[in-house]
């Protein structure tokens, strides 16, 4: 058998999983993430290749949708480097009139830079509203 590139991210998940002796097996299965049955069968590859389809691009790897649940049917996919790093659990979540996203696409939507809106948040003590609605000013400094 070929070893795909699909194989080696399979291949890698199971170790993250299932192997306490892999360096990253503390933030997978060692806090209690796991595998679908479907994944570690016989046909595991097969089933997990059948769920998530071929690498569409080879920048791609596969990641959880919801992070705090395992590598199961309807929770993985390929995601870009951008959505990867959208979908860390280290990333700071902002509710804002019912509606909950990263601060870093909060800040895109309102034209503010993320560590803006995390300093009127975290620093200046704002609500959510004022430190997304409140426009940003610009000073120049001219010096003579």
């Amino acid at each position: 058998m070929t070893k795909t590139p699909e194989y080696y991210s399979f291949h890698h998940i199971k170790g993250r999983i299932l192997n306490s002796k892999d360096p990253a097996y503390k933030d997978y299965g060692g806090r209690g993430l796991n595998m679908d049955n479907r994944y570690l069968g016989k046909n595991g590859f097969t089933n997990f290749l059948k769920d998530v389809g071929k690498k569409p691009d080879k920048k791609m790897s596969i990641e959880r949708i919801d992070n705090g649940k395992g590598y199961i049917r309807g929770n993985i996919r390929w995601a870009t480097p951008r959505e990867q790093a959208r979908n860390r659990r280290s990333n700071h979540l902002l509710t804002f009139k019912g509606e909950t996203k990263i601060v870093t696409e909060w800040a895109e939507k309102f034209g503010i830079k993320p560590k803006t809106l995390l300093q009127r948040i975290n620093e200046y003590n704002w609500s959510t509203e004022k430190a997304l609605t409140t426009p940003v000013r610009h000073t120049s400094r001219i010096f003579t």
